[in-house]
């Protein structure tokens, strides 16, 4: 998560793609854990409002809403928020 707000914060890529790392090796240990499911599909809104290309943006928005709504099936009620 702090990378996910150091990429926000400065706007680099780099902080982002961290963030995305981590997001996944900690979906490895448990699967189905609603809030870092949550983080991930906030960390891609931020990677898309960050995004210079319009292709790219689009992607990790609809990526975000896949992640958003996996994250409200598992009871996550702070995700409709973010939909």
């Amino acid at each position: 998560v702090v990378y996910s707000h150091l990429g926000e914060t400065l706007g680099e890529p780099e902080f982002f793609q961290l963030a995305l790392h981590h997001y996944r090796q900690a979906l490895k240990q448990e699967e189905e854990n609603d809030f870092v499911i949550l983080d991930w599909g906030t960390t891609l809104i931020n990677i898309a409002e960050h995004a210079l290309d319009k292709d790219i943006a689009e992607q990790c928005f609809r990526e975000a809403e896949l992640k958003l709504t996996a994250s409200s099936r598992l009871g996550n009620e702070q995700a409709f928020y973010q939909l």
